[in-house]
């Protein structure tokens, strides 16, 4: 008689055909090895084994589409992919992946230029052979209703399509009577994070071209304070393949596998074979790694819970810390914060990494010091997570204000009259939703470049130009240990979408500007990288009042 195995529900993810089950266990020693959780295990014995999730739950790791990979038999498959196509129809194309500041490496598999399954592709120096799941499923996002297709202009308070060279006419036109009528300084531009080097370098050079220096993706900071002692992007700090023979590493303000589950992964199997990880943060979640020392304090707390570390710090090692800092020093550490700094001083090769919440963090710059400062006592080195895959290459790309050019935050409480908005939502990918759309509600002229239209977007801006997703364009990201990868587009343009980078270049022209003559996206990249050097990457920041506008303790 055929053995019959009912399929299990994993989720919105995975879909199964137990019947094709070898119980190979692989799945399970995924699960458990490298993604930290014990989300599948085998019940039962004999021909009557079984694969299965406990107490009826669903798979819900950030890595659970890996065990779609590992499977042997096409008992576990991709359920968006189901009955999409059939493999050998599929072209097969490389690309990198567009969301978190690893820049993992993707294949991606198109049918009729179209997206319909993305895989790893496999580094041992970044992702190795794994996948999150945000970079495995995501594209079916490609194809949304919400995808811009054609510009379009506001009429009335009405949106009305038209062609490119109305829309592009339209905002030249717009920019230049801004500029004669308020000065160039009234004009400023936000870019997104996950926008590509090319696209970042000539927005950046379009704004400096107007005259203004209004430019900024640091959208969700709100402490700028460091940025008149930062000469350098900052970075990790160490490449990522360093993870591995790291055996002390403290990370403040992270929930690390929801950051980067991959960079998790690494961090759970150096924890494996050693590694003691510490953190300091204002909640508890389960990373799925062995956290060692946990100082869980509130937000405002985090500076006085690094500076006690630094105290206990220099305690243990029998060093003075750094000149400057003294003053604003407690008298003495907690026992959490003692904790971390005796597991910090033992350690031989030690990281101390700042993560998201951190740089969004109110006093950030103080975080940034106190940081580095626990590096050097400990003689190890101090990095950025990083919030997006290109946060370090729009540094190198000078999507940062220079001399007296405004921060995104700046821009914002102290509204321009023209704005440029690429690749972002104005009520979801700012600090201060409100704020962001009250400034952009209030200006004469907002152009926004996005490859998806949104109710916030359609609210607040006069122009919106479809740009093209990474799937469609060519471009580089720089990841967070400062590596350049590059990619071209692996899909059709969707309706009348252009590349960001080619709108950029048009619209210079039109501003009869200088510098706008690349013809490709390769020649706009090596005008940013043949400028890069090793001194482009640089986490040191100096003459923060640690005092700032709240004691330390």
């Amino acid at each position: 008689e055929k053995r019959v195995v009912f399929n299990k529900n994993l989720g919105s993810l995975v879909s199964t055909d137990m019947t094709r089950c070898i119980n190979c266990t692989r799945c399970v020693r995924f699960t458990t090895e490298i993604a930290g959780e014990m989300e599948l295990g085998q019940a039962f014995r004999g021909e009557h084994a079984e694969i299965m999730t406990f107490v009826e739950k669903t798979v819900d790791s950030e890595l659970s589409g890996n065990i779609i990979d590992l499977c042997p038999v096409g008992a576990l498959t991709s359920k968006p992919f189901r009955f999409a196509a059939r493999t050998w129809e599929l072209s097969r194309r490389k690309s990198v992946s567009p969301h978190d500041a690893l820049g993992a490496n993707l294949i991606v598999q198109t049918k009729h230029e179209v997206v319909k399954r993305v895989l790893p592709h496999e580094n041992e120096a970044l992702n190795e052979c794994w996948l999150s799941d945000k970079d495995r499923f995501s594209y079916e996002g490609l194809s949304s209703e919400d995808r811009l297709t054609q510009p379009m202009i506001k009429q009335g308070g009405e949106w009305k399509a038209t062609d490119w060279q109305t829309a592009l006419e339209f905002v030249a036109t717009g920019f230049k009577g801004v500029s004669r009528d308020y000065g160039p300084a009234s004009i400023g531009a936000l870019a997104s994070p996950h926008s590509t080097v090319e696209e970042l370098h000539l927005l950046q050079k379009l704004v400096r071209g107007l005259g203004s220096d209004n430019i900024d993706f640091r959208l969700r900071q709100t402490d700028f304070r460091a940025d008149a002692s930062r000469s350098a992007a900052p970075w990790l700090g160490m490449p990522v393949a360093g993870v591995s023979d790291l055996n002390r590493l403290l990370v403040v303000g992270s929930f690390l596998r929801k950051d980067a589950p991959l960079l998790a992964q690494r961090v759970r199997q150096a924890a494996k074979r050693g590694l003691h990880v510490s953190a300091v943060g204002p909640t508890a979640e389960e990373w799925l790694i062995p956290v060692r020392q946990r100082a869980l304090v509130a937000p405002d707390a985090m500076v006085a819970t690094l500076a006690g570390i630094v105290v206990a710090l220099a305690a243990e090692k029998g060093v003075a810390v750094s000149e400057g800092l003294n003053a604003q020093l407690p008298a003495s550490a907690s026992e959490a914060e003692t904790g971390i700094a005796q597991s910090l001083a033992s350690g031989r090769k030690v990281a101390v990494w700042l993560g998201n919440l951190a740089v969004q963090h109110p006093r950030a710059a103080e975080l940034q010091v106190l940081a580095q400062e626990i590096a050097r006592l400990s003689d190890g080195v101090f990095g950025f997570i990083g919030e997006a895959a290109n946060s370090v290459g729009a540094y190198l790309a000078g999507a940062v204000p220079a001399g007296a050019g405004l921060n995104a935050r700046a821009m914002l409480e102290d509204p321009r009259k023209a704005y440029i908005v690429m690749g972002a939502e104005p009520a979801l990918d700012f600090a201060d939703g409100a704020l962001t759309t009250s400034a952009l509600a209030s200006a004469q002229l907002v152009v926004a470049l996005s490859a998806f239209g949104s109710d916030s977007l359609r609210d607040t801006a006069d122009v919106m130009l479809p740009i093209a997703p990474f799937s469609e364009t060519s471009g580089t990201f720089v990841n967070c240990e400062g590596t350049a990868q590059s990619f071209n587009a692996v899909a059709k343009q969707l309706g009348d979408t252009q590349p960001g980078w080619k709108v950029l270049r048009v619209l210079g022209n039109l501003l009869q500007l200088d510098g706008f003559d690349q013809g490709d996206s390769e020649a706009v990249r090596a005008e940013v990288l043949g400028a890069v050097t090793p001194g482009s990457l640089g986490n040191a920041v100096s003459g923060i009042d640690l005092a700032g506008s709240t004691a330390i303790a």
